[in-house]
């Protein structure tokens, strides 16, 4: 049960991380390299992600079960300051990972800082 949590756990970042940086105007690509970056620092098994500009969907496997999350796309533009963020959080973390249950803070610290959209 341990391992299915934080499984989850990663599989949210994972996903969350891809739609806010789309999001806030990196390229689908761009996306798709990070989330994959990061599931390697994790040791994830079997990943897969489709990236358009309606939905994300991340995939990965265990031994025991299957993972997968959709999420709708928010509304997109380019946030300069915000995709400059992510990419150091995405980074800092495929570099050196941190425990997964604190995953959803390193994405959630950067709504508390206003930004300038453009």
């Amino acid at each position: 049960m341990e391992e299915e949590i934080r499984m989850n756990q990663i599989l949210n970042y994972l996903s969350k991380l891809g739609r806010a940086l789309v999001a806030n105007g990196a390229t689908i690509e761009h996306a798709e390299i990070a989330i994959t970056k990061n599931a390697q620092a994790y040791q994830v098994k079997g990943l897969s992600t489709v990236i358009t500009h309606q939905y994300i969907s991340v995939c990965f496997h265990d031994d025991k079960r299957n993972y997968i999350k959709q999420l709708s796309m928010n509304s997109t533009g380019i946030k300069l300051e915000k995709l400059k963020l992510l990419n150091d959080i995405s980074y800092r973390i495929s570099s050196h990972p941190i425990p997964p249950e604190k995953l959803a803070d390193a994405l959630r610290n950067t709504k508390k800082r206003e930004l300038t959209t453009y």
